[in-house]
């Protein structure tokens, strides 16, 4: 509860829709999506972390492959025939004071994201039609040496 106080103007409003789940077509297969809320205009999701600052989140971004969360989710968002113009995070620490940041993609890191996402279906189609699967793309045993450690 504390935590949410402290980001309580970003909290839904009445209005909005909370938790609202589309399921649409995209690329010719079965999706679905779930906003943690939905203003009417934009598509929002809270991201509790450990470090919500732009450098700290801007690493969870590419860690997490948000930034594809947010492509897909603008996608389902169009599929379903409802406006949304931004997909915006809000980002906040799990630790007192609970200190938090609002952050957004540019269009053209949605686009990039797009095309990553395009990307990951296929691997998964391929997977799926082969039966083969092979997480990051390597097979057997990698070694990692002295010079590959921190």
């Amino acid at each position: 509860m504390a935590r949410r106080e402290v980001v309580a103007e970003y909290a839904p409003k009445p209005e909005h829709k909370a938790e609202l789940t589309l399921v649409f077509e995209w690329l010719g297969h079965p999706f679905k999506a779930r906003f943690d809320w939905y203003t009417g205009t934009d598509v929002w999701d809270l991201k509790t972390c450990r470090d919500a600052s732009p450098r700290g989140f801007r690493s969870a971004i590419n860690s997490f492959r948000y930034h594809q969360q947010a492509a897909l989710y603008l996608r389902a968002a169009q599929c379903a025939g409802i406006p949304a113009a931004k997909f915006y995070f809000l980002a906040q620490e799990k630790q007192p004071p609970y200190p938090y940041a609002v952050y957004t993609l540019s269009d053209e890191a949605i686009a990039y994201a797009e095309s990553k996402n395009e990307q990951a279906l296929a691997t998964i189609l391929e997977a799926e039609r082969s039966g083969i699967y092979r997480p990051y793309g390597i097979e057997g045993t990698t070694e990692f040496g002295i010079d590959e450690l921190w």
